[in-house]
């Protein structure tokens, strides 16, 4: 994936995304970190890269969490005028993560707004089913880049920025939907001068570190002046003509300026091929060994036998000179006699094998005629340890071989390192069988190598494996986990209460520090939501329950002293029981049903006992007591309170024959009889309707009681000519008739 402007999870991949879906997966990443970070750290580092005027460089970009992180974003930016921006690749990262399928979410603009540089967001997996790894940093992409000519030699900054896009792409790391800050580390491309030869150096430092040569200081490398026609190289060996006559390099014996070779090749007389033109030769009087006025070379051309050797030099001069060897002063070059098999040069050298082993210059430590180096090379001895000398001679002269395989140990290191994993430059095998190295656990491998692999197999860097440690018993595991406490404990695991022991070893111990058996310590619990003790007890509140259920009469979950001290409404009588419950185990009186209790209404004067007897009036008259004249206080009280019984008989004589006066029909005591009368009538009747201010002025028919005919009577008599109502009526005045219908003083009169 080289450009893609957004990429949701197997979808297609836009070279430009639409700028409402790439709001979208920003709100997204925002969602996504709503949280608050706390302690987490992260980085995005741009990386370095160098090039020429011209070139293309590649530069990653690397995201680094202290967490597992499923998501990013960022932009980078870089001078307009330094370098161009070519595109962008997917990173090594990404890839191989999501196992060739694409992110969840991922745009690219390489062309945002605020400046030169491109954006990036990424989001790839919205389940969290997939992060990049904790504390390493990962390639998430590679931006691609050309050096842009005319800008010199120097540094062209790479930065991490969140000025980009519009709305500008904040730096942002996600982490289990946790939204940290990252930290930036800017990138840079090394931007060199001129290079004429293309192979990404500067010429300037290419010279100067001697990778080419600039033999006529004008700064640039021969090879590019020859390559211009600047200098003349006629041998084409990159070294100009002018130069190499100047240092001796090639010959120019006629003081030319033009190499000998060249003016051979250019015809000049050479007929002994040695590329010295024959006109040098014989004007210094060269080429003539044996001084007998003829070129060496024409001589052997006329008697190939004098120069067996071919090399353009007579034999005996040869030999005279010493420029070829003759050991066995045979007469015969060394190298002639070795081309014609008259001797050995096993090696190649040109020397008689014979020779170097008598000067010493070969050894032959084996006393086979043969130096040991030419035994090395046909294979026939070996040198497993490249020390010049043959196995079979160190063996033979106290190599060490402690596993008896006719191998020095030292080779077998070599070609398998593993074989010493401790680098002690002994087989582990011998060092365990000699009893020199620890292997507690009996696996064939050195403990310290099998810690050094794996340092988290001993946790409390004592240098002994910890499963050793725990089955010698100087390291304790109290929960049987395979890890030993301390190093558990280090790590911040299972100690709630910080007292230095594993939660699940004292719980194990002590089952009642965990009244709940959810596996933590129940002071731990409290600790960090105290609301689960109400009572500040110590104990949670659930396990008080439980144990003693009478603590919880409601069964609501809650301890009743907790809901009581919390709303003391709920104990209207503060005898520390819920109201509800005392009503419904009957300890408490309701005599009215309303849900609250009797004493406390009369405590509180919500309700009346006009007689003390205990019971709420209206529970009294509920149950018969008499209140002749309906007002709803009982006959008693009204007696008690003033009401005249001159007859005391326990009747006021209100109620009774001669009574206050009263004008009968007017029942809803409007002093006017009219529709409205017998309808509120059936309301006091039949719909909950307040009661009679006077019950004989709604008793139509006289007949001592209220009922539907009293409706009927009023109905008939104001609208189908019906009887008028017995006395009293029209006018107000006293009831002639005794009976249960009383009416009290102050009944409304026309």
């Amino acid at each position: 994936m080289d450009h893609p402007q957004h990429q949701p999870r197997r979808g297609r991949r836009d070279a430009r995304a639409p700028s409402s879906l790439r709001w979208a997966v920003l709100v997204l990443l925002a969602l996504l970190g709503s949280g608050a970070a706390s302690g987490q750290t992260a980085l995005i580092e741009v990386g370095a890269a160098t090039g020429a005027d011209g070139q293309t460089v590649l530069v990653p970009v690397l995201v680094q969490c202290s967490t597992p992180f499923e998501a990013f974003s960022f932009g980078i930016s870089h001078p307009a005028t330094e370098v161009l921006l070519l595109g962008v690749q997917t990173g090594s990262a990404i890839d191989p993560l999501l196992g060739g399928v694409d992110p969840e979410y991922l745009i690219l603009d390489l062309t945002p707004a605020g400046g030169a540089g491109y954006v990036f967001a990424c989001i790839l997996t919205m389940d969290l089913s997939q992060q990049l790894e904790a504390g390493v940093g990962h390639e998430v992409l590679r931006g691609e880049y050309q050096v842009l000519p005319g800008n010199g030699s120097g540094a062209t900054s790479l930065l991490p920025t969140s000025a980009l896009g519009a709305p500008p792409v904040e730096l942002l790391v996600i982490t289990n939907l946790v939204e940290i800050t990252p930290s930036p580390v800017d990138g840079v491309i090394e931007r060199i001068g001129e290079d004429c030869n293309g192979n990404g150096l500067d010429d300037l430092i290419e010279i100067a570190q001697g990778a080419s040569l600039d033999c006529d200081g004008n700064a640039r490398p021969d090879a590019c002046d020859i390559a211009d026609g600047l200098l003349v190289d006629c041998d084409g060996d990159l070294i100009p003509d002018s130069c190499a006559i100047a240092v001796g390099q090639v010959p120019d014996c006629d003081l030319d300026g033009i190499p000998d070779s060249c003016q051979i090749a250019s015809g000049a007389p050479d007929c002994d091929l040695d590329g010295v033109p024959d006109g040098c030769q014989l004007a210094a009087g060269l080429g003539d060994c044996d001084g007998n006025g003829a070129l060496d070379v024409c001589e052997i051309g006329l008697q190939p036998g004098l120069d067996c050797d071919l090399d353009g030099m007579l034999d005996s001069c040869a030999i005279a000179s010493g420029s070829v060897a003759d050991c066995d002063a045979d007469g015969t070059p060394d190298l002639c006699a070795i081309a014609a098999g008259i001797a050995g040069d096993c090696d190649g050298d040109g020397l008689l094998d014979s020779c170097e082993i008598d000067l010493g210059t070969a050894l032959d430590c084996d006393v086979d005629g043969m130096p040991d180096d030419c035994e090395l090379v046909s294979g026939t001895e070996t040198d497993c340890n490249g020390n010049g000398v043959l196995d079979s001679c160190d063996l033979n002269g106290g190599g060490i071989d402690c596993d008896g395989n006719g191998v020095l140990d030292s080779c077998e290191i070599a070609l398998d390192p593993g074989l010493d994993c401790d680098g002690s430059g002994q087989i582990d095998s011998c060092e365990l069988l000699a009893g020199t190295v620890e292997d507690c656990d009996g696996d064939g491998q050195i403990d310290s190598c099998e810690i050094a692999l794996d340092p988290s197999l001993d946790c409390d860097g004592s240098g002994a494996l910890d499963p050793c440690e725990i089955l010698a018993g100087t390291a304790m595991d109290c929960d049987g986990s395979g890890q030993i406490d301390t190093c558990e404990l280090a790590l911040g695991l299972g100690d709630c209460d910080g007292n230095g022991q594993l939660d699940s070893c004292e719980i194990a111990s002590l089952p009642a520090l965990d009244c709940d058996g959810n596996g933590q310590l129940d002071s731990c619990e409290i600790a960090s939501q105290p609301a689960l003790d109400c009572d500040g007890s110590g104990q949670l509140d659930g396990c008080e329950i439980a144990s003693q259920p009478s603590l919880d009469c409601d069964g609501n979950g809650q301890l009743d002293g907790c809901e009581i001290a919390s709303q003391p409404s709920l104990d209207c009588d503060g005898n520390g029981q819920i109201d509800g419950c005392e009503l419904a185990a009957g300890s408490a009186q309701d005599c009215d049903g309303d849900g609250e209790i009797d004493a406390c209404q009369l405590a509180a004067g919500t309700a009346g006992d006009c007689d003390a007897n205990g019971v709420l009036d209206v529970c009294d008259l509920a149950a018969g007591a008499p209140d002749c004249d309906l007002n709803g206080v009982p006959d008693s009280c009204d007696i008690a309170g003033g009401s005249p019984d001159g007859d005391q008989n326990g009747v006021p004589d209100i109620c009774q024959s001669g009574g206050a006066p009263f004008l009968r029909g007017n029942c809803n005591n409007d002093a006017s009889i009219s529709i409205s009368d017998p309808i509120f009538l059936l309301e006091f009747l039949f719909a909950g309707g307040v009661a009679p201010f006077c019950g004989s002025a709604c008793d139509l028919n006289d007949s001592g009681n209220i009922d539907l005919s009293d409706a009927i009577f009023s109905l008939t008599f104001l609208f189908v000519g019906g009887a008028p109502p017995p006395p009293p009526y029209p006018a107000c005045d006293a009831d002639p008739t005794l009976d249960s219908t009383q009416c009290p003083v102050g009944a409304a009169c026309p």
